[in-house]
């Protein structure tokens, strides 16, 4: 991210060479994390080898809770603002969703059952592009919990506050992945072992009771999204059949109060992420995610790994 340059005054110069020699350049005033997972840290380091920049992180901020920790402690000796890619929340249909549950509507919310899918043809299961292979080890912290679960519990912890503890079912149903050549769609070398997530079932209960289901899918008529918010006085329902929900990120669902169909602002990811970055620019705390709250999804995604392996109850104060 560079300062504004009065149209036409001057040309924006091509930035080259290390990470830390364009934080340091005086005309850079942001810096943007954008790479795979496991550089996440050395890249967001760079930031901070001089005056240190405000700073962007894509989600999921690091290859691992300990990866997200490293980034938030430096951030806080240093006092710069951040910004998270987690865009979910700026979805049109995820506002409405807030505006009726903060109206009282449905008066005091009980319980919230999500089912999401996750359809990335190539991506996950038996086969994935050799572009994206190094996800399918979930040391990489890019596992399908890491990503699409990720992006699903900031938006969860959005509406209903902290989760303060976990009991999960975490399964890996192919224990190896043939990689694919993307151009000629043909195997590109032997199979490879991956610890890649494709089930999850999460289930919190506290003053609001929440289940969770996340589903890797192989075909399109899999895909889709069913997620019911209950409260005393009525149900809020937030539907998405076949690829109108391929993915939490890019559901596009229809909103129903208690029968009722609710007008929702359309809009693709594209929108939501332009979205994210104004609400940083406005300065609208709260309404996009920080560091801060990477690091309490973090939290929660490695309590779910936790009891998955466990079989127990986890706190998400003990990881």
């Amino acid at each position: 991210m560079v300062k504004s340059v009065p149209g036409g005054t001057r040309t924006v110069k091509a930035y080259h060479g290390s990470t830390e020699r364009i934080a340091r350049d005086p005309e850079v005033d942001m810096v943007a994390v954008a790479v795979r997972t496991p550089a996440h840290v050395d890249v967001s380091f760079a930031n901070f080898q001089g005056e240190g920049k405000d700073l962007f992180v894509e989600w999921p901020v690091g290859s691992g809770l300990g990866a997200t920790r490293k980034i938030v402690e430096v951030v806080r000796k240093s006092g710069v603002k951040t910004l998270v890619g987690c865009q979910t929340r700026q979805a049109g249909y995820v506002r409405k969703v807030k505006e009726i549950v903060d109206s009282g509507i449905l008066g005091r919310i009980l319980a919230t059952s999500v089912i999401v899918s996750s359809y990335y043809p190539g991506v996950r299961g038996p086969t994935t592009f050799t572009q994206v292979s190094y996800a399918m080890d979930a040391a990489n912290g890019a596992t399908m919990l890491d990503i699409d679960g990720g992006h699903l519990i900031d938006v969860l912890q959005y509406l209903f506050g902290d989760i303060a503890f976990v009991n999960a079912h975490v399964a890996t149903q192919y224990s190896t992945v043939q990689p694919i050549d993307y151009t000629t769609g043909k195997p590109a070398g032997e199979p490879i072992p991956q610890s890649d997530t494709h089930q999850v079932v999460l289930g919190i209960s506290d003053a609001t009771v929440l289940s969770v289901n996340i589903r890797n899918v192989l075909t399109e008529h899999g895909a889709g999204m069913f997620w019911v918010i209950d409260g005393e006085k009525g149900t809020l329902k937030i539907v998405a059949d076949g690829m109108k929900g391929p993915s939490f990120l890019l559901a596009q669902p229809e909103v129903w109060v208690n029968g009722e169909k609710f007008d929702v602002e359309e809009d693709g990811e594209k929108e939501r992420i332009a979205k994210n970055w104004e609400r940083f620019a406005d300065g609208k705390e709260g309404e996009y995610a920080t560091v801060e709250d990477a690091l309490k999804v973090k939290k929660v995604i490695e309590a779910v790994f936790v009891s998955g392996r466990e079989g127990r109850r986890v706190s998400v104060e003990e990881v």
